[in-house]
């Protein structure tokens, strides 16, 4: 990984002081509290396309990397993974020849386990996904950050650790691979000691999906993607799971791989694709936004293929 991008060494006083408040406030009873308020709450009925225009007035506040608006950071991420993984940004045909192994630096391939490591060997994307149709990929990348809606009025207003970062299982101990970890603050939390240990309420070898994770626009996304009709493949809502938590697909340097022990065989195989998005999420954050005028009326139709015309939040 680029020593350029996520580097909370240097950081400011702001991206860490949001680490701070979501470290000490996301307990497991706070998160279970708001994963059930917003199975119904706010029952806002909007196309996407003009929800997505509301992430104009966004800032990530955990962001190290990036201070421009959220719907650009949309386009960018986006139009990176189109330059990166297909041959025709018309038809989106995926490129065939994707090596998963190239997915991974050298050190995270090192904490992969054999067993999955002889399967990203052997495969391509392509192979082991073995789908046909893959232009719902960009639109992974477009809408992903969608669920920052909640730190607006109309969406609930929530603090920006509540929303935004990365994201972790609660109900555990936390691991060293998450961000800020070294600082201890989690010790302020007050559920801290009745759930630090490894498993905490958990099984091994679980399946994320078992999990809860700290409540942020990740889960809430997906709640929303859940109860909505739309014709996103489930790889796709997987990706917008847990596209934040980046202790298990990209930890930090010299950190190995974390949570492992609750990861199924389906939470690996899906970690390749949570890298596709990764790296076309993290890599694509430079000053030369793309022309957004001439990109609206193509994300528009991609929009069309897969979603009715609102969609309830």
């Amino acid at each position: 990984m680029s020593e350029s991008f996520r580097n909370y060494k240097y950081t400011t006083d702001m991206v860490e002081l949001t680490y701070k408040k979501n470290h000490i406030n996301q307990t497991l009873s706070y998160v279970l509290n708001f994963k059930k308020k917003y199975i119904l709450f706010p029952n806002i009925s909007i196309k996407l396309w003009n929800a997505l225009l509301l992430l104009n007035t966004i800032i990530d506040e955990s962001d190290p990397d990036s201070k421009i608006e959220q719907i650009n950071h949309a386009y960018q991420t986006s139009e990176s993974i189109i330059r990166r993984y297909f041959n025709n940004r018309i038809n989106l045909t995926l490129n065939n020849n994707i090596n998963i192994v190239n997915l991974f630096s050298d050190s995270e391939l090192k904490n992969i386990p054999n067993k999955y490591k002889h399967i990203y060997e052997k495969n391509t994307i392509k192979s082991l996904y073995n789908m046909d149709v893959w232009s719902w990929l960009p639109l992974i990348g477009l809408i992903h950050d969608l669920g920052k809606l909640l730190i607006l009025d109309d969406f609930g207003k929530l603090p920006q650790w509540s929303v935004v970062g990365d994201t972790y299982p609660v109900g555990c101990s936390i691991e060293k691979g998450v961000i800020f970890s070294d600082k201890q603050f989690y010790k302020e939390n007050k559920e801290y000691q009745k759930y630090n240990t490894k498993y905490g309420i958990y099984k091994k070898n679980c399946g994320f999906a078992k999990l809860n994770f700290t409540w942020g626009h990740d889960e809430y996304l997906y709640m929303v993607l859940k109860k909505n009709s739309n014709k996103l493949p489930k790889e796709g809502l997987y990706m917008i799971r847990y596209h934040s938590f980046y202790a298990w697909h990209t930890p930090q340097k010299n950190k190995t791989i974390s949570y492992s022990h609750f990861a199924s065989d389906y939470d690996w195989k899906m970690l390749p694709l949570l890298k596709i998005l990764q790296k076309s999420d993290l890599y694509s954050k430079n000053p030369n936004l793309p022309p957004i005028k001439e990109l609206e009326l193509y994300y528009k139709n991609l929009i069309n293929k897969y979603f009715k015309e609102t969609v309830l939040f």
